[in-house]
This record gives C-alpha cells, sequence and structure tokens, in this order.
C-alpha cells in the first residue's frame, strides 16, 4: 500500500483528524529507501561526469547554492534538520555534505521545483 493511500485509508476510518495528522507528518519525514537513494546518487554521478567530461560547469555559483539551501532549510516540509536530508520519496539526499551537497550541483533540482534557476 502506498502511503497516500495508507493516509486516505486511515482518514476514512479515523474519526480523530490528529491520529491522520500525525501519521502524515511521520510518513512524510521518512526518506526512500535504500535502493531508491542509490539510483538518485547514480543519476546524479552520471548527469555531472558527462558534464565534467564536456567541459561545462559541475557547480552553481555561492549565491546559488546559498539560495537553494534556504530554500531547503527554511521553507520546505521534506527538509529534516536532525540530520540535513530531504526525505522527499524522489530525492532522500544528504543535504549538509562537507565537501559537496545537491545544492552545489548544477545539475541537480529540487524534487518539488522549489529551487531558483
Amino acid at each position: 500500500m502506498t502511503s497516500l493511500k495508507c493516509l486516505r485509508f486511515l482518514r476514512d476510518q479515523s474519526e480523530s483528524p490528529d491520529v491522520v495528522s500525525y501519521l502524515a507528518s511521520y510518513l512524510f519525514k521518512m526518506q526512500p529507501g535504500p535502493l531508491q537513494l542509490a539510483r538518485n546518487i547514480a543519476a546524479a554521478l552520471l548527469r555531472t561526469t558527462r558534464r565534467a567530461i564536456t567541459g561545462q560547469p559541475v557547480l552553481v555559483t555561492d549565491e546559488v547554492a546559498a539560495a537553494r539551501r534556504q530554500v531547503c532549510q527554511k521553507g520546505c516540509q521534506f527538509y529534516r534538520p536532525s540530520d540535513s536530508r530531504c526525505a522527499h520519496p524522489n530525492c532522500g539526499c544528504f543535504l549538509a555534505g562537507k565537501l559537496l551537497s545537491k545544492w552545489k550541483l548544477i545539475t541537480e533540482q529540487c524534487p518539488l521545483k522549489k529551487w531558483p534557476v
């Protein structure tokens, strides 16, 4: 059962909206599974490598990276400050890497299209 179907089922079965909102917040804080994370990382690595091989830039400017970071940390319901991860099902990235973070790569985008271009 998908998360959305599960929430709908619980909403229909429960008389307490507090239970549903608690479960919804819990489900939305879960990150994708290990296989999906591996796929996401492999796809990002491939996109970045293609740009690097062709001599195109792979990093955004510091200003763009800061703007992206601000969007994640201040205005996204999927951002988990406890471990600086995106819990969106199509992302799951660790966003506070010391060497390299997703928001620093020019090829990467927010799955919700929240980042400035």
